[in-house]
């Protein structure tokens, strides 16, 4: 099984908050991951769409970072459940697809904010800072 509980962060930061990285690419989430624990975040880890809708079940979180384009279920259908299941969760979009079209109109108004593959390491700090209650 690919997730995990949450990694709390470094023992001589101040958490922040609780994130959920949601990606089927291993390293990407590694990245995610190192950066936002080493900025003080405890962050969980997800694979899939399903192990994300598990954890979100279980734990509660100030963040979730999803990408679009995974197996299963793609980053749309995970984020029609996350609204369903808890509508005042900010959700970011990371992802290397164009989106030439804009996102979805139903997903568009639920979204904070679109992040860019490759995602540089303040970006995803800005995004985690403004977002996370």
């Amino acid at each position: 099984m690919t997730n995990q509980t949450i990694a709390p962060p470094p023992a001589n930061s101040r958490q922040q908050g609780r994130i959920l990285v949601v990606d089927d690419d291993e390293e990407a989430r590694y990245v995610y991951q190192a950066h936002l624990q080493e900025e003080g975040h405890a962050v969980a880890c997800a694979a899939t769409g399903g192990e994300a809708l598990k954890l979100i079940e279980a734990e509660a979180f100030d963040l979730v970072i999803t990408d679009l384009d995974m197996p299963e279920m793609n980053g749309f259908a995970l984020i029609r459940y996350l609204v369903r299941l808890r509508p005042e969760l900010p959700i970011f979009i990371c992802t290397g697809v164009e989106m030439e079209a804009g996102l979805p109109e139903d997903v568009g108004e639920i979204v904070m904010g679109t992040l860019h593959k490759p995602v540089p390491c303040e970006q995803l700090s800005r995004a985690a800072v403004a977002w996370v209650r």
